[in-house]
């Protein structure tokens, strides 16, 4: 742990260092105390792919899905130097309807395809559920690499009254798969 100092918004927050493997870490802080910390932490080689859904959209955001991709190392860090080719396949009542990575010079077509490299060692698909609570399974695979499963569903909270059909949360993912 070595201190590389400390500096004012008015003297600007650039450090130029060389490259060491392992943890870098900043904090911001006020006289009051620290306010803020972010780490970066040095990856090995890329070994697998784990899905996320980003729910924070909460009940507004009705049948559609972004569900992110990272490539990750043997200890669960993003490999932020990857840009993997990543397939992506869905069953159940779904559809993928864009793929993207972020890359501003990425020129693919962001429909039409089930397939994106990733950029900075992410990219996200959008999906939209077609119908119903079932079950939508999205797989991920990438040559090398370990593939990562996600499973989510619309558990009902309760029936309609009128006409005894089940009302949904918005999208969960299923524990255990």
């Amino acid at each position: 742990r070595r201190p590389l100092g400390k500096r004012t918004a008015a003297q600007g927050f650039v450090w130029r260092l060389p490259f060491e493997p392992g943890v870098l870490c900043a904090r911001g802080a006020k006289a009051t105390g620290a306010i803020a910390e972010d780490r970066i932490v040095t990856a090995a080689e890329p070994t697998k792919l784990r899905l996320t859904p980003d729910n924070r959209g909460g009940p507004d955001t009705g049948d559609l899905l972004h569900v992110f991709c990272d490539v990750l190392d043997r200890q669960d860090h993003l490999v932020p130097t990857s840009s993997a080719p990543i397939s992506f396949r869905l069953s159940g009542p779904a559809r993928l309807l864009a793929l993207d990575n972020g890359n501003p010079f990425d020129t693919t077509p962001l429909q039409g395809s089930t397939r994106r490299r990733a950029f900075n060692g992410r990219c996200l698909a959008i999906v939209e559920r077609t119908s119903g609570s079932d079950e939508v399974v999205i797989t991920v695979e990438a040559p090398g690499l370990v593939s990562d499963r996600l499973c989510i569903t619309r558990p009902p909270i309760a029936n309609n009254p009128q006409s005894g059909k089940p009302i949904h949360d918005p999208l969960q993912q299923i524990p255990g798969h």
